[in-house]
């Protein structure tokens, strides 16, 4: 057995703010092999395909399935969803995700032949894996026999009981308005987890003006004006890679924040559980400026560090 000394560093409330505290930790490890090399020595690689050469049998598998994972909270046939922009970071984790609690994904792009070549490879168990701008796709291989996951166009979107808004948020009205004709007036459900305020290296994520609505979720629903679309935004400050096919990476921090009318949140709510996840609901549209990605302000810290110190919550933040 190895020993390594460590040191803890963390904040705790006290009667006049909140103070630093520094704990000597004392952990031991089993002697062994961490580097996931092969029997030959060799690193496992994605291939140029997009397939991982990591034989199932020395770990290229995803985890086993959290706790929960799959089962129904409310009664009723759980709704048909389509994801605007599902060949991007988040989409294909979530699709994935989703279609593996049993749902009925369609991955929405521009390009549906682009989506085909990544739900073939989901859908044969193989995992997918690409590198794009900030990271990459990185789902791992698992079991995916009776998903019911298929490539479509966004247009094809306009189908489905849930549509995702999955994109940058600067292309997600227009994609939306595409596909309003075909909506308007059928009581969708429209989940929106764009980030007007979530800078990217390409420009996007520059923000809102400041004499309109502080969401891109307001923003989307007063363009729409559709009374009968129900709205909510969850995911937004969810990191993409720590969504498996088989619930969190982290399963310590396993909550998601949620708002929006309230049947839409019911339903997203229940997605959420059914992916081995956990929602934290946190009250109707009029919140929405509140949870915006993008916007780490010291308010925002210090109230989740207080609802985690008081409430137990474990958000999932990007660790």
């Amino acid at each position: 057995m190895r020993s390594v000394s460590l040191l803890a560093v963390g904040l705790r409330l006290t009667s006049s703010g909140i103070a630093g505290f520094t704990v000597p930790l004392h952990v031991a490890f089993a002697e062994r092999d961490w580097s996931g090399k092969d029997k030959d020595g060799n690193w496992p690689k994605w291939g140029d395909d997009g397939r991982w050469n990591k034989p199932k049998e020395v770990g290229g598998a995803a985890p086993a399935k959290a706790p929960g994972f799959g089962i129904r909270t409310t009664d009723g046939p759980l709704p048909t969803i389509a994801f605007i922009g599902g060949t991007g970071r988040m989409g294909v984790h979530l699709c994935a995700a989703w279609a593996a609690a049993g749902y009925d994904v369609t991955m929405c792009s521009r390009s549906k032949d682009k989506a085909k070549k990544i739900v073939d490879r989901l859908v044969a168990g193989e995992g997918y894996h690409e590198e794009v701008m900030q990271g990459s796709i990185s789902v791992p291989a698992c079991p995916a026999a009776g998903w019911k996951l298929k490539a479509g166009t966004n247009d094809e979107a306009a189908e489905a009981d849930l549509i995702v808004l999955g994109t940058v948020y600067e292309q997600a009205w227009g994609l939306l308005e595409q596909i309003a004709p075909k909506i308007r007036g059928k009581g969708k459900t429209v989940l929106d987890m764009t980030n007007p305020f979530l800078k990217r290296p390409d420009g996007y994520g520059a923000g809102l003006p400041k004499d309109g609505p502080q969401s891109g979720i307001e923003v989307h629903k007063q363009k729409l004006g559709d009374p009968t679309v129900k709205w909510v935004g969850a995911y937004k400050s969810v990191l993409w890679s720590l969504v498996l096919p088989t619930g969190p990476k982290n399963p310590s921090r396993p909550d998601i924040e949620v708002f929006g009318d309230d049947e839409a949140v019911e339903m997203v709510s229940e997605l959420i559980r059914m992916h081995g996840w956990n929602p934290i609901v946190r009250g109707g549209l009029d919140v929405a400026k509140d949870h915006e990605g993008g916007i780490p302000s010291p308010k925002k810290v210090l109230s989740n560090m207080y609802r985690e110190i008081t409430r137990g919550e474990k958000l999932s933040v990007g660790w």
